[in-house]
């Protein structure tokens, strides 16, 4: 007869920290959801090893870079802003399916960071329909207030958010969709008059994903990513902290999208290809006043208490686009020699972070900054006497746009040179082609990037691992600081002392209404302004320039490492990473760098935006992270960083 055997395979899935040249936290969407933590991505980041939110507002800073010198990728496509480099919320918390925060020992696969890189990616579609649902609800009366009792609304904000993916051919054609509405409300009040207001914001998210399989191991896939929000009611971050009236709130609208589309395939049995381009674009519209006519559209500003009333700052007519481009063509080959096997990645990456709008600083490009403000209940009446400026923000030169691109080639190769072994052999080459709002090229330079490593594998068994690494990495150009020695798209500003009569400084006579005074005081300014010399006279783009070519800053990085399994359910993981950072942003004004004249015959010392060395910023980091589990049904980790920055 014949004999009846049984087999029980136990297998445990390998954590992404152990064993790598490349430090990492890979976490998993089911593990953020069961935790008590937001869901954002940032969230994702801040439980990875090496991650510190020291940067402004508590923006992310890794391995001791600056927090704008990161990169943050979904599905490949760059979402950060141009601005601030902060990654955009363009993703649904429910659709997330990973994230990986790499810390050190980057292959050179990746570039345009000195800290490190964030890849997110969002589910697909299967042969499985699946999806979920989730209400959560916020109220504004549930926030806690100031013992002044600012006014709150007692409303229920639900958030509505959605998945759902499935076939739409069998093996062969599939779909996911995600989406995520918000509708809230909050009781506000004007600075100094008090009037109470409702302001209401909305936001609405969706995401719509394609994948068809073309056969014979190749795919291709279309993603789009939609990111709408909407103000109501909203106080210009102008000139003044907060507005005293309701004229001066505006409607804000910021139309985002995210587009990407992918393809990969095998080219023969040992050589694959991957191609993606991306879009991100965003469109900041409405955000100031819609009202070009000098009085009604001119803002006041009360110099006794720092607030504005009577219009919107800012121009509300001059959308901003801030947007990027990225095209990438990726090959991996996989050989295997005498010598050992060889998984060799070598490509093209081209990015361009694009900032287009003119910084006019009211729709009718004047302020006038009054002495003080007097209130009769909720209105304000601007007193105007020889303490009182007319300021002109005339702009001299529209914005073309900056391009600030990079390209980029690039060969990394994981030698598995025996079962003791592995090197990781890797280059790349960023050459910049920076132009600034003017059309000026102001960056060509080129670095080549080194990123070296080693693991070693004592016994060969994947229990005790021993790593070191050395990484160049060189960010991308900071468009705000490549573009300061441009006077495109920025005012100037022009300061005239008011000298005509007083208005409304003694608060015992009729009072004269805003729109009046500012009739009076443009009468004066009309009449007085050939002759009048400004009492303050700025230029942009004279006094602060770029001469040569303006370099990324870089880091310079030694890691070292060991992993050690603990048994079948557990790994811990120690590194210590030693970076160096080099090229800084800086301004130099001295003997050396010469006078400069503006058209007003103003000399000034030149300023120079350049790259230095003198300036010295060392990270040294020793992190711990660790998994542990017990049963099937419980997950423990631990992550540990004990750091020094100095400089």
């Amino acid at each position: 007869a014949a004999r009846v055997t049984e087999a029980v395979s136990v297998s445990a899935e390998r954590p992404s920290f152990v064993g790598t040249v490349q430090a990492a936290a890979s976490l998993k969407y089911n593990t953020i959801n069961l935790l008590p933590t937001n869901r954002d991505l940032l969230s994702y980041v801040t439980l990875s090893p090496g991650v510190h939110s020291t940067g402004p507002d508590g923006n992310i800073s890794i391995q001791g870079a600056m927090s704008f010198e990161n990169l943050f990728l979904i599905n490949g496509a760059v979402v950060q802003d141009n601005v601030r480099s902060e990654p955009m919320t363009l993703f649904i918390e429910d659709a997330l399916q990973e994230v990986t925060t790499a810390t050190s020992g980057i292959s050179a696969e990746y570039g345009r960071f000195s800290g490190g890189v964030v890849t997110a990616v969002t589910k697909s579609g299967g042969n499985i329909f699946n999806g979920s649902y989730r209400t959560s609800f916020a109220n504004d009366h549930w926030r806690t207030v100031s013992p002044f009792g600012e006014p709150k609304t007692d409303k229920i904000i639900p958030t509505y958010e959605f998945t759902v993916g499935g076939p739409i051919v069998r093996d062969r054609l599939w779909f996911f969709g995600a989406g995520r509405s918000v509708k809230e409300t909050t009781a506000q009040q004007t600075a100094v008059t008090q009037v109470p207001y409702l302001r209401e914001f909305s936001e609405q998210r969706y995401e719509i994903n394609t994948t068809v399989g073309l056969g014979a191991g190749r795919r291709l896939k279309v993603d789009y990513l939609g990111l709408n929000q909407a103000g109501k009611n909203s106080a210009t971050a102008s000139i003044g902290d907060d507005a005293m009236d309701l004229r001066s709130l505006i409607s804000r609208k910021d139309p985002m999208s995210l587009v990407t589309v992918n393809y990969a395939g095998a080219v023969s049995r040992n050589v694959a290809l991957e191609a993606q381009y991306s879009a991100r674009r965003w469109t900041i519209k409405n955000a100031g006043g819609t009202n070009p006519d000098r009085i009604e559209g001119t803002p006041v500003f009360d110099q006794s208490t720092g607030f504005s009333f009577w219009a919107p700052g800012f121009c509300g007519i001059c959308d901003e686009k801030r947007s990027n481009e990225n095209i990438f063509v990726k090959g991996t080959s996989f050989l295997s020699t005498r010598n050992g096997s060889h998984d060799v990645r070598f490509g093209y990456d081209t990015f361009n972070d694009i900032l287009d709008g003119d910084n006019r600083q009211s729709a009718s490009d004047y302020w006038l900054y009054a002495s003080a403000a007097i209130q009769d209940g909720t209105t304000n009446y601007p007193v105007v006497d020889e303490g009182t400026f007319i300021v002109h923000w005339p702009l001299l030169e529209s914005s073309k746009g900056t391009n600030f691109r990079t390209h980029a080639l690039y060969a990394n190769d994981t030698w598995a040179i025996n079962s003791h072994l592995t090197a990781n052999l890797g280059v790349r080459y960023d050459l910049n082609r920076g132009k600034n709002s003017s059309g000026l090229l102001i960056s060509d330079g080129k670095v080549f990037s080194p990123r070296l490593g080693l693991t070693w594998d004592p016994k060969g068994e994947g229990r005790t691992i021993f790593t070191a690494s050395f990484g160049r990495y060189v960010s991308a150009l900071a468009n705000t600081i490549a573009n300061e020695s441009s006077g495109a798209g920025l005012p100037a500003i022009l300061v005239y002392q008011y000298f005509g009569a007083p208005i409304n400084v003694d608060p015992n006579l009729p009072l004269v209404s805003t729109g009046d005074v500012l009739k009076q005081a443009f009468a004066w300014y009309d009449a007085n302004v050939e002759t009048e010399a400004p009492v303050q006279a700025t230029v942009p783009g004279v006094e602060t320039q770029i001469r040569g070519s303006l370099k990324s800053p870089h880091s310079d990085e030694i890691a070292f490492g060991v992993s050690q399994q603990l048994g079948r359910r557990g790994s811990v993981r120690v590194d210590f990473v030693n970076r160096r950072f080099r090229d800084f942003y800086s301004e130099r004004n001295d003997t050396s760098t010469g006078k400069v004249s503006d058209e007003f015959g103003q000399e000034f010392d030149l300023t120079l935006v350049e790259n230095t060395n003198l300036l010295k910023r060392q990270y040294n980091g020793l992190t711990v992270q660790a998994g542990y589990r017990p049963t099937s049904r419980i997950d423990i980790g631990a992550a540990y960083t004990l750091s020094e920055l100095k400089g």
